[in-house]
């Protein structure tokens, strides 16, 4: 029995040992997670290391892609991808780009199809299964010039975007935070981003398409009451960065970034002074009412307005 005893005894001190990592080749699976998280300088260094020059790129991820003409019937579009390509970047000054926009449509005759059984339902003279949609991948590019990185204050998102060449003649940032905003949320924590969501680029974005007309129409409406009563535009920053992982020439790297929003919604900022690239945007109006006409729920203007990036490639 006094054998027994001291076998289990030493077992249970092994076993205390294993967990502490003592005597073996390899911690723990949860302390080496642990141990393995980025600390704040290394988040902030890598998000310093991000920094763009002419022929860098990175990846937009769309839910819905708004680019003026081409965006057809809302419910008709899948997920894509725009494709980025930095042309010109000087750092607190101005950025050229081009881009390139992947994504599936349904096709007008699958389209055409459904609405015809639809139809025929509702007259109760449908027979057989409907029609199953079919889909084609759909291409096309573009380019936007003398983004301001100096002193702007009005953000520019990709589904605002047309097919035509686009010149914002320095007074809007694009996809970044002007080093004039950078600063000034840095080092208060408050700063002023127009979202730019009711600009005539968002309205063209919008035509002809019932469904983000009437959520538009509505959220002009709630606009227009709440900014009776304070400043819509005015950001506030988290009082604390986050930690944020992002792949960067195909691996994930967790960076230091900056959350603040406003009363349209949320943005997450890279915390880099000389690349402040917004790198993801959320749109999600407060008290805004307005529903989610394909779903259901209330994330229909972030599916229109919404991106995020996903992928940056630094070539050097």
């Amino acid at each position: 029995m006094k054998n027994g005893s001291k076998i289990a005894s030493l077992g249970a001190i092994a076993c205390s040992l294993a967990l502490l990592g003592l005597g073996c080749d390899k911690a723990p699976s949860f302390l080496q997670q642990k141990q393995d998280k980025p600390t704040l300088t290394e988040t902030v260094e890598a998000a310093k290391a991000v920094e763009f020059i002419p022929g860098d790129s990175f990846t937009i991820r769309q839910t819905f892609m708004g680019v003026g003409g081409f965006l057809g019937n809302l419910a008709s579009f899948k997920d894509g991808e725009r494709e980025v390509t930095i042309t010109r970047f000087a750092p607190g000054h101005a950025a050229n780009l081009d881009w390139s926009l992947k994504a599936v449509r349904e096709k007008a005759d699958s389209i055409k199809a459904r609405n015809e059984y639809e139809a025929a339902m509702k007259d109760g003279k449908a027979t057989g299964l409907p029609p199953r949609p079919e889909f084609e991948d759909i291409v096309t590019t573009g380019t936007v010039k003398n983004i301001s990185l100096d002193a702007s204050h009005g953000a520019f998102f990709p589904n605002y975007w047309s097919t035509e060449p686009l010149d914002l003649v320095g007074e809007k940032s694009g996809l970044w935070l002007s080093n004039d905003a950078f600063q000034e949320l840095s080092r208060t924590r408050h700063t002023v981003l127009n979202f730019g969501v009711f600009d005539e680029s968002a309205q063209k974005a919008a035509q002809g398409i019932d469904d983000v007309k009437d959520a538009y129409k509505a959220l002009r409406q709630q606009a227009d009451s709440e900014g009776a009563k304070r400043d819509l535009t005015l950001l506030e920053a988290e009082e604390t960065t986050s930690d944020y992982t992002i792949r960067v020439n195909g691996e994930e790297k967790v960076v230091s970034v900056i959350k603040a929003k406003n009363w349209f919604g949320e943005i997450i900022v890279l915390n880099n002074a000389q690349n402040p690239l917004i790198l993801k945007a959320s749109l999600s109006p407060l008290k805004s009412g307005v529903a989610d006409i394909a779903s259901g729920t209330d994330a229909f203007l972030d599916k229109f307005f919404g991106y995020e990036i996903t992928d940056i490639t630094i070539k050097r």
